[in-house]
């Protein structure tokens, strides 16, 4: 899989899934922090990449980060997987939310155990979901 769109002028060639995907785990990690989240990484492989806990909030939840696409075949919506790479949706138990990562921005989205989530641009993600940003 090739660079997403929305990645590919911040990066000087184009990147590998794995490289993409750590990129964006960073991005969110950085974002949370700056908006007064607390961020835990697991240290085994664990169906969740980090535990966030919300700011004046005592409970940590499992999230999921994902790389968001831009969907040029719908007029260039954001989109965001929440599917495993095996094409079935996380559920409630491996994540309560999905994460989301744009660039600089993180969008925090309440799992609906969807394989997909959407927004037709920024400015209607973000008032769909809750979007942290690193500027």
């Amino acid at each position: 899989m090739s660079t997403p769109t929305n990645y590919a002028l911040l990066t000087p060639e184009v990147l590998t899934s794995a490289q993409t995907g750590r990129l964006s785990e960073l991005t969110a990690a950085v974002a949370l922090i700056r908006n007064g989240y607390e961020v835990a990484e697991p240290l085994v492989v664990s169906s969740y990449d980090y535990l966030i806990k919300r700011p004046g909030s005592d409970v940590f939840e499992k999230a999921q980060i994902k790389t968001v696409y831009v969907r040029e075949d719908r007029d260039g919506a954001l989109v965001v997987k929440g599917a495993k790479n095996n094409g079935m949706p996380y559920s409630l138990d491996e994540a309560s939310v999905i994460i989301g990562v744009d660039r600089f921005s993180a969008y925090i989205i309440e799992n609906r155990e969807q394989s997909e989530y959407w927004a037709k641009d920024e400015v209607v993600a973000a008032g769909k979901w809750e979007k942290v940003s690193l500027l």
